[in-house]
């Protein structure tokens, strides 16, 4: 067995690519990043509205974590929230910790 485990993380970019040729290995690696870019939308997307609703019930802070925006009629302060902590994670944390993260909350 090999002690490098670096082949890991390409290889579905290298078997579409194979398989299909470049075309098609360029067409899956932007459907993977377009994949992620959803899923992590979705996921800011659900946890500022949980905390919204836990903070409309007054369990966290209301006047922050309820606050609605007039125009876009969003929480606006949980999703600023959201974003700086995926922005610290992202700066801070490697590959292996996100992927655990993600298991974690799978779970």
């Amino acid at each position: 067995l090999m002690s490098d485990q670096s082949w890991v993380n390409a290889t579905l970019f290298k078997a579409a690519k194979l398989t299909g040729g470049d075309l098609f290995g360029m067409t899956y690696t932007f459907g993977f990043i377009l994949a992620m870019m959803i899923t992590n939308l979705i996921g800011t997307a659900a946890a500022t509205r949980l905390l919204y609703g836990i903070g409309r019930d007054g369990v966290i802070p209301s006047r922050f974590f309820s606050a609605v925006n007039q125009k876009f009629k969003t929480p606006h302060m949980n999703i600023i929230f959201i974003m700086i902590i995926e922005i610290l994670l992202g700066s801070y944390a490697n590959a292996d910790q996100l992927a655990e993260l993600i298991n974690y909350g799978a779970i």
